[in-house]
């Protein structure tokens, strides 16, 4: 069947297409933002670091971007204190799983994208969303 993802994304969708939903949204993220914000002034003295420039400028917009269609990140890293090769190997059958299942095509034929993290993938950060 369907990666049990999917209906969570389907059921996020509805929520977003309520009456004023994204208005909501958007003032949560510029909140949110602003929050950061006033963390970073606390724990970071220097102003070099990319998020701080992205917070603020979020913080300060009148109707930021909202990407409506969610994407599905995979986190493939282990928990601290787990032995090594143990982890790694337990890692290796969830993506194996992942694969011969066919999810990966699943998500993506319904639209949804699909970003691993992690130390087999495409680095440990996000990437940038845009609307």
């Amino acid at each position: 069947g369907p990666p049990h993802v999917m209906t969570q994304v389907d059921n996020y969708e509805k929520w977003m297409e309520q009456e004023g939903r994204i208005d909501e949204v958007r003032e949560a993220y510029k909140a949110n933002a602003t929050h950061l914000m006033e963390l970073f002034h606390v724990f970071k003295k220097d102003d070099h670091y990319p998020c701080r420039r992205i917070w603020q400028a979020l913080s300060g917009t009148d109707k930021p971007a909202i990407v409506q269609k969610p994407g599905l990140v995979i986190g493939n890293y282990w928990p601290g204190g787990s032995a090594d090769n143990e982890a790694s190997q337990r890692l290796a059958r969830c993506a194996a799983s992942f694969e011969a299942f066919g999810h990966r095509d699943k998500l993506q034929r319904k639209g949804i994208t699909v970003h691993e993290v992690g130390p087999y993938h495409a680095g440990h950060a996000l990437p940038v969303l845009t609307a």
